[in-house]
């Protein structure tokens, strides 16, 4: 019988951890705000799943969306707020966590 200890983590955020508002959230991290044609284009997913995913990650106040007018006609800006962004820092931290002690057990 192994003793090693596993991290389990205690609560990892249930609006972050579906794979696709985890990949807009990791898109938003690391490139900043994007148009919402783009967000949708990256991620590959039809227009009415992606406003779906983006009113939830909006009422949890981690993305802010907005409207713009550019010289190529309006756009619509999905960017990370700081919450967004802390939120996303805990998760990958966490799983970080998990990955860690799986690699140490093998």
């Amino acid at each position: 019988m192994n003793n090693k200890k596993i991290h389990l983590p205690e609560d990892l955020d249930p609006v972050l951890m579906n794979p696709k508002r985890f990949l807009i959230a990791s898109i938003l991290c690391m490139l900043g705000p994007r148009t919402m044609g783009f967000v949708q284009k990256t991620v590959k997913i039809p227009w009415g799943p992606l406003y779906t995913h983006l009113k939830k990650m909006e009422e949890q106040n981690y993305i802010r969306i907005r409207k713009v007018v550019t010289p190529l006609g309006p756009r619509t800006i999905v960017e990370l707020t700081d919450k967004g962004l802390k939120a996303y820092e805990k998760l990958l931290t966490e799983l970080r966590k998990v990955v860690l002690s799986t690699e140490k057990k093998s």
